[in-house]
C-alpha cells in the first residue's frame, strides 16, 4: 500500500473543525462541512463513520484523534486492508490502538514517514494519550497531522481540530511511540528529504510549475508552506538578473554562482514595424540557463494597439512557454517603447486601453495555468496603469533607489541597472524578491 495515499487524505482534513451538538441537531449533514457548525461536543464525520464500521468499539462522542487516523486508513485502503495495516483492528482508545502494534512487534521511538505518533506519560503504551499521523521526518523533526488538536506548538489533546504540528524529535524523548504501520512493505521506509533539498529542486526546476507544483510536494508528504518559504528565502539571499540582447553574458558558470535566477527576454512586438520578434539571445541564454540549473522565467515587451494583437502576444508567449520549467512568473514589460521620440505604436495609449490589452495577455496566460504579472516602473505603475484591473497578477516594480516606495501590492523590487555581476561585462539590471 502506498503510505503517501494517507498521507494526502490526512493532509487534506487540516482545519476541520468538531461540531457543536445543537448544529448536529439542527442539520445532521453539518459533520461535511469543514468549518460549519463548530463546538466542542466531540462531534465529527470521524466519529460518526467509524461508529457505523465498528459500532461496539468506536463511540459517537469519544475524544477522536484515533477515530481520525482511522478514517484516514479507511479512506485510503477500504476497512479490510485498514485493519490489517494498523496490525489487529480499529479503536476510539488509544491505549488499545498502541497495544496493537506493540503485540506486532511493530511500535519503537524512530519516527518514520506514516507512522502513527503516540504521545504518552510514561513512555510506555500504558500511558498513551494522544495520537496523530506522522506525514514527514528530517534530522531534527517529526511533522504529524493530529485530529482532536489545536495550531498550539505543543501536545493538545481535545483541542477541537485537525491541524499540522512539528515536534522537536530531542524534545520527546521518552514522552512518544511510533507505530509502524503494515504498508505491506512495498515502500522503501527511508526518511523524507529535508526541506532544503526540496527547495533547492524547485529552484532547479524539477518539481514544475505551479500549480501543479504546490500538489505534487503536498502529495509527495511535504510542508509546502515550509518549501515555499525556503526557496524565498534562498531567492532573497542573491540577486535575480534580467537579461536581453543589450547583455554579454562571458562566463555562465560564474553567473550560476553569484545569482538565484535568471529572466531572460524572450521577444517583443516591435515598436515601428508591430511585429513580432524573439530577441536574437534568448535561444542560447535559454540553453545556457538549462545546462546549469539556473532558475529561470521569462518576460515580453509587448506594444499591442488592439485586442487581436494582445491575443497574438499571449498566444506567441503560450507556444514558446511550453514544456519550460520556470520558476518565476512570466511577466509583460509595460513601459514607452521609443524612449527618444515617445511616438512608439503603443506610446500614445490610454491608461484604460493600455489596461485592457493587458488583462487580455494575463488572462489568457493565466487560463493556461500559468503564473503571470507586469514588470513597470513605480511612476507607471502610479500613472499609465488602473492596477485596480489586474488585481490577482504579479508586480515586478523598478525603481533605482535604495527603497521600494511603491504602495502597492508587489512581488519583486528592480533596485538598479548597473549591478556588476562576475560574468556579465558591463551593467546589469539586478532585482530581489520583496
Amino acid at each position: 500500500m502506498d503510505k503517501n495515499k494517507i498521507i494526502h487524505i490526512a493532509l487534506n482534513e487540516v482545519g476541520y473543525l468538531e461540531k457543536s451538538k445543537k448544529a448536529f441537531q439542527d442539520n445532521p449533514k453539518i459533520i461535511y462541512d469543514k468549518t460549519a457548525g463548530a463546538g466542542q461536543d466531540n462531534i465529527t464525520k470521524y466519529n460518526e463513520e467509524m461508529h457505523k464500521i465498528y459500532p461496539t468499539v468506536m463511540d459517537t462522542k469519544a475524544p477522536w484523534c484515533d477515530a481520525f487516523v482511522d478514517w484516514c486508513m479507511v479512506q485510503a485502503y477500504g476497512v479490510s486492508n485498514a485493519k490489517e495495516i494498523l496490525c489487529g483492528n480499529f479503536d476510539d482508545y488509544t491505549v488499545n490502538s498502541c497495544k496493537y502494534y506493540e503485540k506486532a512487534n511493530r511500535l519503537d521511538t524512530t519516527p518514520q514517514i506514516g507512522d502513527q505518533v503516540f504521545f504518552t506519560k510514561n513512555g510506555k503504551s500504558s500511558g498513551c494519550y494522544h495520537t496523530g499521523l506522522v506525514y514527514n521526518v528530517d534530522e531534527n523533526y517529526f511533522y504529524t497531522v493530529e485530529g482532536n488538536t489545536s495550531n498550539a506548538t505543543v501536545v493538545v489533546a481535545n483541542g477541537g481540530c485537525v491541524a499540522k504540528k512539528k515536534y522537536l524529535i530531542k524534545s520527546y524523548k521518552n514522552k512518544v511511540l511510533f507505530g509502524h504501520p503494515k504498508y505491506n512493505d512495498t515502500l522503501p521506509t527511508t526518511k523524507l528529504k529535508s526541506i532544503d533539498e526540496i527547495a533547492q529542486e524547485v529552484l532547479d526546476g524539477k518539481w514544475g510549475n505551479e500549480p501543479q507544483r504546490r500538489i505534487d510536494i503536498t502529495n509527495a508528504g511535504y510542508n509546502y508552506a515550509l518549501v515555499r518559504a525556503k526557496v524565498n528565502e534562498i531567492y532573497k539571499s542573491r540577486p535575480i538578473i534580467d537579461l536581453s540582447h543589450h547583455n554579454t553574458v562571458v562566463d555562465w558558470n560564474k553567473v550560476a554562482n553569484t545569482v538565484s535566477g535568471v529572466i531572460m527576454r524572450l521577444g517583443y512586438r516591435s515598436y515601428g514595424s508591430g511585429q513580432i520578434m524573439m530577441d536574437k539571445k534568448y535561444t542560447n541564454y535559454l540553453a545556457q540557463v538549462k545546462q546549469r540549473k539556473i532558475p529561470y522565467g521569462i518576460y515580453f515587451f509587448p506594444t499591442s494597439i488592439n485586442e487581436k494583437e494582445a491575443e497574438e502576444e499571449a498566444n506567441y508567449i503560450i507556444k514558446a512557454v511550453s514544456g519550460l520549467q520556470l520558476s518565476f512568473p512570466i511577466y509583460l514589460d509595460s513601459e514607452i517603447a521609443d524612449v527618444k521620440t515617445k511616438n512608439g505604436r503603443s506610446d500614445k495609449l490610454d491608461k484604460e486601453t493600455r489596461t485592457k490589452l493587458l488583462k487580455i495577455i494575463l488572462d489568457k496566460l493565466k487560463s493556461r495555468e500559468y503564473d503571470c504579472g507586469v514588470y513597470a516602473s513605480t511612476s507607471w505603475l502610479n500613472n499609465q496603469l488602473n492596477m485596480s484591473k489586474l488585481n490577482g497578477y504579479h508586480v515586478w516594480v523598478a525603481q533605482y533607489n535604495t527603497s521600494c516606495t511603491y504602495s502597492g501590492k508587489y512581488d519583486m523590487w528592480q533596485y538598479s541597472s548597473k549591478g556588476q555581476i562576475d560574468g556579465v561585462n558591463g551593467n546589469c539590471d539586478v532585482s530581489k524578491l520583496k
